[in-house]
């Protein structure tokens, strides 16, 4: 299955996921007061809004290079969508800038799983040629609530250019992540 295929189903399985939340809810989540949306999402601790940092390595069991990252979320949108924007740097001088969607499932009172889509530039550096400037990147993470608000865990993605050149040798990560408590 190609990595565009695999794109698409992910970001279709978010949406519908949404919309089957949405309709089991009785209505939409617009639907219900602001206050009431904010704590609902505060006891899942899936408070959105704010800054994550992320470490690990890229391209692992290949290159093994280093990797830092940062993203922000803007908050919970419709279908409990959060979009993103975030950066990727390696210890090759590799950068990737993207911008996406993420959705939280809460997985018990602490736990959530979260599947994310971007879509970004990319500026090789000294690093793996990935063959187009722009690449698509799939995600999936697991994180702890902490007490205070934050989150950790463990996350991987894959970036692929989806066959928009000949040269397609993709590329994965795993990461520590820190989502950072939201602002009170």
């Amino acid at each position: 299955m190609s990595a565009i295929r695999v794109s698409r189903a992910v970001l279709v399985a978010l949406l519908l996921s949404g919309a089957t939340a949405t309709f089991a809810q009785g209505g939409s989540v617009e639907e219900t007061p602001r206050e009431a949306r904010s704590e609902r999402r505060a006891a899942l601790g899936l408070d959105a809004r704010g800054f994550a940092v992320s470490a690990g390595v890229w391209d692992f069991g290949k290159f093994d290079d280093l990797e830092i990252g940062v993203d922000y979320g803007f908050g919970v949108w419709r279908w409990w969508l959060v979009p993103r924007l975030g950066l990727q740097l390696t210890d090759q001088g590799t950068v990737l800038v993207h911008v996406g969607l993420r959705r939280d499932f809460p997985v018990g009172e602490r736990w959530s799983l979260t599947p994310s889509f971007a879509a970004g530039y990319w500026e090789q550096g000294d690093g793996k040629d990935l063959g187009n400037a722009l690449e698509f990147r799939s995600g999936l993470e697991i994180t702890r609530r902490l007490p205070r608000g934050g989150r950790i865990g463990i996350g991987g993605y894959h970036v692929s250019n989806a066959s928009r050149s000949e040269r397609n040798p993709g590329a994965n990560s795993i990461l520590l992540r820190y989502r950072l408590p939201p602002r009170r």
